[in-house]
């Protein structure tokens, strides 16, 4: 610190001060001279330092600091007078530099194009299938035809084609699958022991299938048949024909005409077709269809199902739990020894269980109006036996219409109702009264049907005077379903 004039002049005497203030640094820079020097440097003029290139300020991050405060210069005594240098030109003002450009913003890349999905292949088309070749039938080895007269033919052990034309012939095939026919008269057809096929034709005449699985074929005329071992075919065509299917799976068919067909000791297929034909399935589950007109049918040893067609047929199922149904026409039904299902069909039925707990059907089910102009004969027999009278859907012999007194024309007759061990089913459909049967009919309990009219009567429990329905239903021989 200077404290009075003295001490000032000393210091100028020692040496000469240049305060330079660098505004853009905030400090004060002192260069001391020496006298010497600054008295040789007179005579030329000073040349005044170029102001330094001010750099642009860089934006400070943050607070701007607070500047250092600016210290008071110190007085300096007035020098002689300097000469006034030329003004130092003010050179160009440092350009501000171009802002850095901006780069261009690196393009987004094209998406990589999703290439296009591999195609699916089409799928190998599947080969046809190669078609199995229909099997070249070999032709016969040998080949025999007889002529006018009556012939005997007989085959090799190979494949034989034999005809025996007109006249009454006897043909045998022996060991190949053989063809034989009879052609005119009344021929005798062994077919061997393979598969053969017999062809009776015209005549009355007799094939018999013997070993293999055999096609016979007896035409016109009143044939007779033996089916043999293993599975046959049976036809009988035009004629009062009697067949036997023997041992294995037959299939017999009687055809037109009168025929008599028996089954054999395995599960046989029967048809009578057309005529009046007499059915019997022997031992083994059977399956007997009368057809047309008035037939004959018998179970066998068996469970078989028996049909009797269109006629007044007779079916009998015989010894185990057989099915019978009557058809159409008035039939005789009667289901042998065990615990059989007896349906009457159409018609004014005789319905018989036998023997066994027997289901007792007296109408077609599965007509429009189950019963409608028919009066059927319900029998059970021994054991505990089931009548039905109707089903969930609907009440049989309702002929549906509101007379004063209805029912006379279709009703079920029950012989021998008992009341400790047999059952009577009704239709829940419907509500019932139990009376005395109506004068004219058979003398027991009668059931009828309430209608808005008169009351329908729907069956007769002959001889039964004592009838009685109590509260408790549980109790009673009536099931309502």
């Amino acid at each position: 610190m200077v404290r009075n004039q003295d001490e000032f002049n000393k210091i100028l005497d020692s040496s000469f001060a240049a305060v330079t203030l660098n505004a853009s640094r905030g400090e004060v820079d002192i260069q001391r001279r020496s006298r010497q020097d600054e008295e040789g440097e007179a005579a030329a003029p000073i040349e005044p330092t170029p102001p330094p290139i001010l750099e642009p300020t860089p934006t400070p991050v943050g607070p701007t600091p607070t500047p250092v405060p600016t210290l008071p210069p110190i007085p300096v005594p007035t020098p002689d007078p300097t000469p006034t240098p030329d003004p130092t030109p003010t050179p160009d003002p440092t350009p501000t530099p171009d802002p850095t450009p901006t780069p261009d913003p690196t393009p987004t890349p094209d998406p990589t194009p999703t290439p296009d999905p591999t195609p699916t292949p089409d799928p190998t088309p599947t080969p046809d299938p190669t078609p199995t070749p229909e099997p070249t039938p070999l032709p016969p080895e040998t080949g025999l035809e007889g002529d006018d007269g009556n012939n005997l033919l007989v085959g090799t052990d190979n494949r034989d084609l034999i005809t025996g034309r007109g006249g009454d012939d006897t043909i045998s095939g022996l060991q190949a699958d053989d063809s034989l026919n009879g052609n005119d008269g009344n021929d005798i057809i062994y077919g061997g022991r393979n598969n053969d096929t017999l062809l009776g034709e015209s005549g009355n005449d007799l094939l018999q299938g013997n070993i293999g699985d055999d096609y016979l074929e007896g035409g016109t005329g009143n044939d007779t048949f033996y089916g043999g071992v293993n599975v046959d075919t049976l036809l009988g065509g035009v004629g009062n024909d009697l067949m036997f299917g023997d041992k294995g799976d037959d299939t017999l068919d009687g055809g037109e005409r009168n025929d008599t067909l028996f089954g054999g000791e395995d599960n046989d297929t029967l048809t009578g077709d057309a005529g009046d034909d007499i059915l019997s399935g022997n031992a083994g589950s059977d399956f007997l269809d009368g057809g047309g007109d008035e037939d004959v049918l018998y179970g066998g040893q068996d469970q078989d199902s028996l049909f009797g067609g269109d006629g007044k047929d007779f079916l009998r199922g015989d010894k185990q739990d057989d099915f019978l149904d009557g058809g159409t026409a008035a039939d005789l039904l009667y289901g042998g020894r065990a615990d059989d299902t007896v349906i009457g069909g159409t018609g004014n039925d005789y319905v018989s269980g036998d023997k066994g707990n027997d289901l007792l059907i007296g109408v077609d089910v599965e007509s429009d109006i189950p019963g409608l102009i028919e009066i059927d004969t319900l029998y059970g027999g021994d054991g505990f036996d089931t009548f039905v009278l109707g089903d969930e859907a609907q009440v049989y012999y309702d002929n549906l219409t509101e007379e004063d007194f209805s029912g006379v024309d279709d009703y079920a007759l029950i012989l021998d109702f008992d009341s400790t061990q047999d059952i009577i089913q009704l239709s829940a459909s419907g509500d019932y009264l139990f009376n005395e049967s109506p004068e004219g009919f058979p003398v027991g309990t009668a059931i009828f049907l309430r209608t808005s009219g008169a009351n329908e009567l729907i069956a007769i429990l002959e001889g039964v005077t004592d009838f009685e329905i109590g509260e408790d239903l549980d109790n009673t021989p009536i099931r309502f379903i």
